[in-house]
């Protein structure tokens, strides 16, 4: 999905931690909702899990919980330098941001939310994103705090099965680690999702 044609890279992505949204099962989408002290933990965490590896930069959401994540990881790995990229912004999930899967399934009993984002739409800004930022490393690995949606569709159009991704769940503070070559994202081999 890609026509940059460069050196290789690593590139993580990180699910932002832990919000009181998340806490009660609330689908978070544009709302700017901040990190509480499991999400301040769970940065401590990934920090300590990334901190095995030398990192040029990290790039983040303009949401609080995202860039609040990635400040710290920035801070705890020798002070790196934060860029805020707007396209890695969650996806906008419309008439059922705020509501639980409870909420949702009154209000939308075919689980068929009209007005949010579409998917591809979604999945296009993502690569846009990231594709800017391969070449903005110029071949440097890096670190993308994000949320969960736009980091699915990613994985999820790279995998080989063409789909493995679209039904797993990524936790806050999940690693997902993929290889940049020959114009080419690839989800790292013997990659896994860290949970809390």
């Amino acid at each position: 999905m890609s026509g940059i044609q460069q050196e290789s890279a690593l590139i993580c992505f990180v699910r932002h931690g832990e919000t009181d949204w998340n806490k009660q099962g609330r689908l978070q989408g544009h709302e700017d909702i901040p990190l509480n002290e499991t999400g301040i933990e769970q940065a401590r965490i990934a920090a300590k899990r990334l901190s095995c590896h030398k990192w040029s930069a990290v790039v983040t959401s303009p949401l609080c919980r995202a860039s609040r994540f990635g400040e710290i990881i920035a801070q705890a790995l020798g002070g790196l330098e934060v860029f805020v990229e707007r396209d890695f912004i969650e996806r906008d999930f419309g008439p059922v941001s705020g509501l639980t899967m409870e909420e949702r399934r009154k209000k939308f009993p075919a689980l068929d939310y009209e007005g949010q984002e579409d998917y591809k739409a979604l999945q296009k800004r993502f690569f846009r994103a990231l594709d800017a930022c391969t070449e903005k490393f110029k071949g440097k690995d890096y670190i993308i705090v994000s949320h969960g949606a736009g980091i699915k569709s990613v994985l999820t159009a790279i995998s080989e099965d063409g789909g493995a991704y679209g039904n797993v769940f990524l936790e806050n503070g999940s690693l997902s680690m993929l290889s940049y070559k020959n114009g080419k994202y690839k989800i790292r081999e013997g990659f896994h999702f860290y949970g809390d």
